[in-house]
């Protein structure tokens, strides 16, 4: 199973894809901007074992609820057994430092004091540089997804002029439920950490990836960073789509049909825009956008613990481009339209919006991040917290040595 972007057009009209079964069953295979991931099974210290040995050229970003866990010494034997190769945050080492002093014969404590050749200490951006901007943006995207119910909460009290009862307490989180599904809500109810960690630590993995082009696995034992990974690589992702939208728009725009939005179909899109222009992309897909040569990179998160799943995106280093860009703009995806941005995935839905239409070009609403230039979009902020993830399913199709995409 893996999954693949598409637009509305081609979720109701599957379409297959020349990719032999064999091809498709390799371990090795994975989806060009997509996600490939494994069933999750019952743990096997082995295999992971073996699956980590065959990756000797790859960056390991290890959590501390890896660490946390209880010592398997052959797991940290492997994982110590490459120079170079097991990175360390600096938000991470501070989480580990209250248990290291509690087991002092921790193996990864004693290879840090023995300033063991295989760990790298991976920096976080510095202050003065872009590189920062983009970090503070992405985290605060991701943050917000943990603030809902927070904001939720506080909501009712400034409107009531009280705290919520037990009651009104269910009601709130029963709608956030319904509205934010199971995920959404595993993040809402934990507490929010003020430092951030699992955020900081699959953006620095993910920005490694893409500007170094070194293949890269995240290693937890927490599903909340499962879920924030999968979040940023969707974000990033369309954001990369909408970049090279712009390019093409910008050096021909007559070629995308471009229609202003105006009168009522403006009016129902107000809270996220000042001014839409639709994009008939003319038959084109998203996809179809991709540059045609690549340097293919894949990243990934391995959950461990008593069950173990291995989630694979078929990464790019283009799409380093985009993080650049965000930093020059302060938070858009394009620096080639003035003031506005370009969107190629959108909500909420447009209507009378036709299948074509894929993209849209915007001036946006939101909020400065205080004391920075960085500005969020409403846009950006609902996609954020939106729990219902923008892939789709590919599967074998039966009797076929070809693949359909399909929900």
């Amino acid at each position: 199973m893996a999954r693949a972007l598409l637009s509305p057009r081609w979720k109701r009209n599957p379409l297959p894809l020349p990719i032999p079964a064999s091809e498709f069953e390799q371990d090795t295979f994975v989806p060009r901007l997509s996600f490939k991931p494994t069933v999750r099974v019952p743990a096997q210290e082995a295999r992971l074992i073996d699956t980590l040995r065959a990756a000797d050229d790859y960056a390991l970003f290890v959590d501390s609820s890896v660490v946390g866990r209880q010592i398997d010494y052959p797991l940290f034997d492997e994982l110590l057994r490459v120079p170079q190769r097991l990175f360390l945050i600096g938000r991470v080492f501070d989480e580990l430092l209250p248990h290291f002093r509690s087991v002092r014969d921790h193996p990864l404590l004693r290879a840090l004091e023995a300033k063991n050749p295989a760990f790298v200490l991976h920096p976080e951006p510095d202050r003065d540089s872009e590189r920062f901007t983009t970090f503070v943006y992405y985290l605060n995207l991701l943050a917000r997804r943990r603030e809902v119910l927070k904001v939720a909460l506080d909501r009712h009290a400034r409107e009531s002029g009280s705290e919520p009862d037990e009651k009104e307490r269910a009601r709130i989180v029963a709608r956030i439920q319904r509205d934010f599904g199971e995920r959404g809500m595993l993040l809402c109810k934990k507490p929010i950490s003020p430092t951030y960690t699992d955020e900081t630590l699959v953006y620095l993995a993910i920005e490694h990836a893409l500007r170094s082009g070194q293949p890269t696995i995240i290693l937890t034992a927490d599903p909340d960073v499962e879920e924030q990974f999968l979040k940023l690589i969707e974000l990033v992702t369309f954001h990369y789509y909408a970049m090279l939208i712009a390019r093409e728009y910008h050096a021909n725009f007559a070629a995308f049909k471009p229609r202003v939005l105006a009168g009522g179909e403006l009016e129902a899109l107000s809270q996220c825009f000042e001014s839409v222009t639709l994009l008939d992309l003319r038959g084109r897909r998203i996809q179809d956008f991709r540059p045609p040569k690549i340097e293919f990179v894949p990243v990934s998160c391995c959950l461990i613990g008593p069950y173990v799943s291995h989630v694979v995106y078929g990464a790019e280093t283009a799409m380093s481009d985009v993080l650049d860009t965000k930093a020059r703009t302060g938070g858009r995806s394009t620096d080639l339209l003035g003031e506005r941005d370009v969107h190629a995935y959108f909500m909420p839905p447009i209507a009378k919006a036709t299948e074509d239409n894929g993209a849209l070009i915007s001036r946006d609403r939101g909020d400065l991040v205080p004391g920075t230039n960085l500005f969020i979009s409403k846009h950006d902020g609902l996609a954020a917290i939106n729990t219902k993830m923008n892939m789709s399913t590919v599967v074998m199709a039966p009797q076929s040595s070809r693949l359909l995409l399909r929900n």
